[in-house]
């Protein structure tokens, strides 16, 4: 199998278009910067992420709702610097888990299962 891409959006305060890889073998969501900051993505505590489980990056923990077609879910992600990586948004373990989430290998794109999240109170 290849890499799988796909064209969704993602919003907070305002709705985004994004390219998005999807990374079975990545175990967090990162998006760039300046996706975080166009969608109004909240910054909730510094962070780091790893790359091949040795190289340490700061990041920004945050949250995202990820939605495809007319379907929507919530989603952790880490905000990084620009440079950091090559693509907008990588969606990772932490999104693919998710029992909303299914992977179609016959057409290479992710599904969501769920017109609307279920949310829990605190």
């Amino acid at each position: 199998m290849g890499e799988i891409y796909q064209s969704l959006r993602i919003r907070w305060k305002r709705t985004i278009r994004i390219e998005a890889l999807i990374d079975t073998g990545a175990d967090t969501s990162i998006i760039k910067e300046k996706y975080a900051n166009q969608a109004g993505l909240p910054k909730i505590r510094n962070s780091y992420v790893f790359f091949g489980g040795t190289i340490r990056v700061p990041s920004i923990e945050s949250a995202m709702f990820v939605l495809v077609g007319k379907r929507e879910t919530i989603s952790p992600v880490e905000i990084v610097k620009n440079h950091v990586i090559d693509k907008n948004l990588i969606l990772g373990q932490d999104f693919l888990q998710n029992k909303d989430v299914v992977i179609d290998y016959r057409i290479d794109k992710i599904r969501l299962l769920r017109k609307k999240p279920k949310y829990h109170r605190l």
